[in-house]
């Protein structure tokens, strides 16, 4: 099906693809992309992954104290970091590792009880 033909009939393609149809789509006779059904989950895959990993509630317990002081650290200093990055060195905080990162300019080692080391990418 040509790209153009797709845009001129998008619900009955979406429709086609709903209902198992795989659709190609061309542009100029070259394959352009593929619209594939999405296989419906019920997420008994996620649900089963984590029953057999249970959430270690010392462990949790331990990185939200230490993002908790990571938080107040940051916002004391009016450093912003990234919610993402003091979660990731919250965890490294509280089980004593040693982050590793590519990016320098995410300065880890500037947080308090952080140790990080900056390898090459």
């Amino acid at each position: 099906m040509t790209a153009t033909e797709v845009a001129r009939n998008f619900a009955s393609v979406l429709d086609r693809a709903e209902h198992g149809e795989t659709i190609v789509i061309t542009r100029g006779g070259r394959r352009l992309a593929t619209l594939a059904p999405t296989p419906a989950g019920n997420g008994a895959a996620i649900k089963a992954f984590l029953e057999s990993h249970p959430v270690d509630e010392d462990l949790a317990h331990d990185v939200a104290l230490v993002h908790a002081r990571l938080l107040a650290h940051v916002r004391r200093e009016g450093k912003p970091r990234g919610a993402h990055d003091l979660i990731i060195a919250a965890t490294a905080a509280a089980t004593a590792r040693t982050l590793l990162t590519t990016d320098g300019k995410t300065a880890f080692d500037d947080l308090p009880g952080v140790h990080a080391a900056v390898i090459p990418a």
